[in-house]
């Protein structure tokens, strides 16, 4: 066999049932399971001959401390990557990446590169002559240059530059006339020249996508402030600050619960138990993942109780325009909630299409969009609570007023 793949699945099932952090030798246990795997690794390399093959060992997913997925996170942690056997230097270099292994191992098989690569062999980590050197970086060279004509042509522009295609040519007459150092440096530019067309190409349609949105955005960010500031509300500043400090403690809550913005603390993969998705705060996820419903709601409860003892000390006895106040500070709560939301549709639209944006800000949108909807829809009945706790408090202070006027005799006189 030129190529055998062993999956050694123990220690992710184990650290998704019970967590990385958990201890102990059973073989549910993260530590049990490395153990296991030890053993079968011992197995393996003893039927191995090292100086004609080569071991890789790696991991394809890391996982967080409760055992959720870490692929979500904005910066997942390092997987671990040992290689040994022919022609592998020994020591310790520097991370690398997981799109760099695949390339590796093709070199290793001497196959083509894989088509839609997007890293490199590592050379630096293998022993290698200077012409198969050489010839790997123009291979490298022309499969990036393929890899760019699809993904350029595929978001919409007319391919990589001639100039891309006329240094590949260089390169390889370089590498036939005996000047390898030349066709090696020229490989390599081409490669850096391939990934900087893609990336430029990739830029410039996000911003040309962008630009057609931002209209809808300015929309969205502008109509409410000019119908706010049209009907000029009584107590604005009451409602202003309730609005603030409702936004304010829901994210103050969810950065003091631990959790991230990151795609792996909303939603995790199937529990192995259960069959289910796990949200942040451990429930099912859902629409609504516990702990944003909770904290939506607390800050929602915290502005309303601001507001409502702003409106006591106020017009007590007014019953209608204390709900009208109360609707204020509620549209401005689900303004203020969705303007992550409608940054992120302005930053990548109201989906992800055709290219992965910044895992943060997919991870705010979602949040967002659920802090949105159940902030709009308690809002709906809030102002009415507000306005009824603000009308029996001030019937209460009027009789309290009432009963501690000292009784005049004259007046009662008078009055009768």
């Amino acid at each position: 066999y030129n190529l055998i793949l062993v999956h050694l699945t123990q220690l992710e099932e184990a650290g998704r049932a019970a967590g990385i952090a958990s201890r102990g030798d059973s073989r549910i246990a993260p530590t049990g399971a490395a153990r296991q795997i030890d053993s079968h690794l011992r197995q393996i390399t003893r039927q191995m001959d090292l100086s004609q093959s080569v071991l890789m060992v790696t991991s394809d997913v890391a996982l967080l401390e409760d055992g959720a997925s870490a692929a979500g996170e904005a910066k997942p942690p390092d997987l671990p990557f040992v290689m040994a056997g022919q022609n592998v230097i020994v020591g310790a270099f520097s991370p690398v990446r997981q799109v760099d292994l695949a390339p590796t191992v093709a070199v290793f098989l001497g196959t083509r590169l894989p088509a839609a690569a997007q890293g490199a062999p590592l050379y630096d980590l293998l022993h290698v002559d200077e012409e198969m050197v050489t010839l790997s970086h123009i291979q490298l060279a022309a499969q990036k240059i393929a890899l760019g004509e699809a993904y350029v042509t595929a978001i919409g522009y007319d391919g990589v530059s001639n100039v891309i295609h006329q240094d590949l040519a260089a390169a390889h007459q370089s590498f036939l006339e005996g000047n390898q150092a030349g066709a090696l440096e020229t490989a390599k530019l081409v490669t850096e020249e391939v990934t900087a067309e893609m990336a430029q190409a990739k830029a410039t349609r996000i911003k040309s996508e962008q630009v057609s949105r931002l209209a809808i955005s300015m929309l969205g960010w502008m109509l409410p402030l000019l119908f706010f500031w049209a009907r000029r509300p009584p107590r604005a500043l009451l409602s202003i600050l309730g609005a603030l400090l409702t936004v304010s403690v829901f994210y103050g809550l969810y950065r003091l619960e631990g959790h991230h913005f990151s795609l792996s603390d909303i939603f995790t993969p199937l529990s192995p138990d259960t069959g289910t998705v796990r949200g942040a705060g451990g429930g099912d996820a859902g629409f609504f993942a516990p702990s944003v419903a909770r904290d939506a709601i607390a800050g929602l409860a915290v502005g309303g109780l601001f507001v409502t003892a702003g409106l006591i000390q106020g017009d007590r006895h007014r019953w209608l325009p204390t709900v009208a106040i109360g609707y204020d500070f509620g549209l401005l709560a689900v303004y203020l909630s969705a303007m992550p939301v409608l940054v992120a549709y302005w930053y990548h639209g109201a989906a992800i299409r055709w290219y992965l944006p910044d895992l943060r800000l997919i991870a705010l949108h979602g949040i967002a969009l659920r802090q949105v909807t159940i902030v709009a829809s308690l809002s709906i009945l809030l102002p009415w609570l507000i306005g009824l706790v603000v009308w029996v408090m001030g019937r209460w202070y009027q009789r309290a007023e009432a009963r501690s006027q000292e009784w005049d005799p004259i007046a009662y006189l008078r009055r009768r």
